[in-house]
């Protein structure tokens, strides 16, 4: 994946996971609903930032448990992390990098029809 294809990842989760309002172009930042300022932009980096990956994977969590469904991680060998929900292996996000494996699997996670 490239590191331009990562920046549009992080930019889809931070609206579509995290429910945040991109303002990027006018004011470099990402908003809650009510207009609270939430992060930078060039801060939110969730496919390389162990810090904003756990975010997600908490949001993943949470969207998750309504389906009554546990997410796992586990190491891949040479092909690095997987990441899926239980009942779901044939949807496992797999990557090189743990914080890109986990962005992955909340793209699917959230792009599922609710």
């Amino acid at each position: 994946m490239t590191a331009n294809e990562m920046r549009e990842l992080d930019a889809w989760i931070a609206e579509h996971v995290m429910g945040w309002k991109n303002d990027v172009e006018n004011s470099g930042y990402y908003f809650a609903g009510n207009h609270t300022k939430m992060i930078d932009a060039h801060d939110w980096q969730p496919t390389t930032d162990p810090n904003n990956a756990v975010q997600v994977l908490k949001r993943c969590a949470e969207k998750a448990w309504e389906d009554m469904q546990l997410i796992c991680i586990r190491p891949m060998g040479k092909d690095g992390w997987g990441v899926f929900m239980r009942d779901y292996v044939n949807q496992m996000a797999i990557a090189a990098i743990f914080e890109l494996a986990i962005c992955l699997f909340a793209k699917k996670l959230f792009s599922k029809p609710q």
